[in-house]
């Protein structure tokens, strides 16, 4: 792949990312089928948080690929992604920490809701939560030189996914409809 590739794989991953995040919110929707049904304010919460989560995660998805391209652009060698956060109070590091922080709180307020009562399988898909993945993912990332430039980027997209796959799991089976 030439160097003429790169923007266009950049844009539409980048394109990729800002049009699937948002779907977290649907993940989190259906993660709350967990918490308990008289739980009404926490189920809402996780939704919302959910909602928070998809659409600055979105943002920082669509931030981080303009840095990488400006980054191109100005003929600058590719830095890390994580360092794209370091300087302080750019759109890039604001909608990255409110998305921290929504993933951060939602999870925290799904594992409060979702622990008490719950049978083993859905105890999983709480420990599966998408911070402890995130940390679990990049750590692996930070050990590899070559995996480092790939895994602590998409770690928190993996993490989610492996929590929606293990909320999904968690869920008692569906009678199959009647035809």
């Amino acid at each position: 792949m030439g160097r003429a590739d790169q923007p266009i794989l950049l844009w539409l991953g980048g394109l990729a990312g800002v049009l699937a995040i948002p779907l977290y919110t649907a993940g989190y929707r259906a993660s709350t089928a967990l918490v308990a049904i008289d739980r009404v304010s926490a189920r809402y919460a996780i939704v919302l948080g959910g909602a928070c989560v998809g659409l600055f995660g979105a943002a920082t998805h669509g931030f981080t690929a303009m840095d990488i391209h400006a980054t191109i652009e100005a003929g600058q060698s590719l830095r890390a992604p994580q360092d794209a956060f370091a300087p302080a109070w750019t759109p890039l590091f604001v909608c990255g920490a409110i998305a921290g922080a929504a993933t951060l709180a939602t999870a925290l307020g799904f594992a409060i809701n979702a622990w008490p009562g719950s049978p083993r399988v859905a105890k999983a898909a709480i420990l599966a939560n998408p911070v402890l993945g995130t940390i679990a993912l990049a750590g692996i990332g930070a050990v590899s030189d070559t995996l480092r430039p790939f895994m602590i980027p998409a770690a928190p997209n993996l993490a989610h996914l492996v929590f929606f796959l293990a909320c999904r799991r968690a869920l008692p089976a569906r009678p199959a409809a009647l035809s």
